[in-house]
């Protein structure tokens, strides 16, 4: 079984040591409280304990996360540093305050938002499309354990319109082939439901690539499967599977995910918490690995690290006044057509309450590229909080300024 290689951890590392630990010494009055906002397999709790002076509350909506992070806890060389809390990061600022006083502040938040090895390769958790299993798809359904406050993705799939199945498809996924897949998926659920990955991934399979293809697949499968298969066997079916070096269901499966677990929502969430919660000169640092979230993330340090007014869904951007001009000019927009823009008379940040760390996102070394290929879309970003006191603001407005998909 494959394990779990945590992405950038050095990197996360140097961002914590540099900002928190400056020459090996805290800034902080006490010990700096960090919180890990996906803990995961805890790879990221470990290294930060084992090179640094803090407690970290390990926070995760995967109940066997959370199982680990009190197992972690338990440990002798760990005991009284780690705080296990199952529970959602868009939470973050009710399990702060519910487990630690209502008073209390983090030094850090950390975000990893890439899903786990281990959770792909369980085929009980379905949310891989080359194992088998149950179509379940939720974060925080385990060990036969349901969340009955979020819908499986098999019921997604059985339920939704065919509308609604391309708009998750081309929203989420940014999938080219939603409306065939979302035609296909609803005239194959008609000869009964649709349960396991394995259904929905030669739906998709056959939608993208033909039947030819699909029922190729599936004797490859079955040739792999018997005793005696030749490495040759694993190695043809490899090629069908990464023809354009991505599985056809790629996008499908995490499209699905997405909407399952309301992933962006719950990110917003986050970083609106983050801002409320950190310490002045604390640290918020996040690896994502999906387009959707970078791009939420990014918007908003760079929105929060500016104190100049905004300009509101103008060709679907986001411009100052000033930038407004600039172009209008290059794409040779009168002006009047910009003083016809209402702008907010009080700003949505008005002073800011992030620093960049960097504005050029970070990604992975080739070395680590090579040892692990799945970190290749990954992206860091960091922050650091400013003295100025934190924006009142909820979610529907945080995405209607930074015009987001969620």
């Amino acid at each position: 079984m494959s394990v779990h290689i945590p992405v950038m951890l050095k990197e996360v590392g140097w961002h914590v040591g540099n900002v928190l630990f400056p020459k090996g010494i805290t800034k902080f009055a006490s010990r700096p409280l960090i919180c890990d906002a996906t803990f995961g397999e805890g790879h990221y709790t470990r290294y930060l304990l084992e090179n640094f002076d803090c407690q970290v509350l390990a926070v995760d909506r995967d109940p066997l996360a959370i199982k680990r992070a009190t197992e972690l806890e338990s440990a002798s060389k760990y005991r009284g540093r780690i705080i296990p809390v199952h529970g959602k990061f868009s939470e973050l600022r009710d399990i702060v305050h519910d487990n630690l006083g209502s008073g209390a502040v983090l030094a850090g938040v950390v975000l990893d938002l890439g899903v786990s090895t281990n959770q792909l390769l369980d085929p009980s958790r379905g949310f891989s499309f080359r194992l088998d299993g149950p179509l379940d798809m939720r974060m925080s359904s385990a060990e036969g354990r349901e969340d009955p406050r979020i819908a499986p993705a098999h019921a997604v799939v059985n339920h939704s319109s065919e509308a609604k199945l391309r708009e998750i498809l081309e929203k989420y996924g940014d999938e080219r082939q939603a409306v065939k897949i979302a035609r296909d998926i609803v005239t194959a659920r008609r000869s009964g439901p649709i349960m396991t990955t394995g259904q929905l991934s030669d739906i998709i399979v056959e939608a993208k690539m033909g039947r030819r293809v699909r029922e190729k697949i599936q004797a490859l499968k079955k040739k792999k499967s018997l005793a005696g298969a030749s490495a040759n066997d694993s190695g043809e079916l490899e090629k069908f599977w990464f023809r354009t070096r991505v599985h056809p269901a790629t996008k499908s499966f995490q499209a699905i995910r997405i909407f399952v677990n309301d992933e962006l929502r719950e990110l917003a969430s986050c970083l609106i918490a983050s801002e409320q919660l950190l310490k002045p000169d604390g640290l918020l640092v996040s690896v994502s690995f999906h387009s959707l979230e970078d791009r939420i993330i990014k918007r908003f340090l760079s929105l929060s690290s500016s104190s100049k007014p905004v300009l509101f869904n103008w060709k679907d951007k986001l411009y100052t006044r000033e930038s407004a001009f600039q172009s209008a000019r290059y794409r040779k927009i009168s002006s009047e057509d910009i003083s016809e823009v209402k702008v907010e008379d009080k700003p949505l940040f008005p002073q800011p309450t992030f620093q960049l760390v960097s504005k050029k996102v970070l990604k992975p070394s080739w070395d680590e590229i090579d040892e692990n290929p799945r970190s290749r879309s990954a992206k860091l970003r960091a922050a650091v909080r400013s003295s100025e006191p934190a924006q009142e603001r909820t979610v529907e407005s945080f995405v209607d300024v930074l015009e987001c998909v969620i």
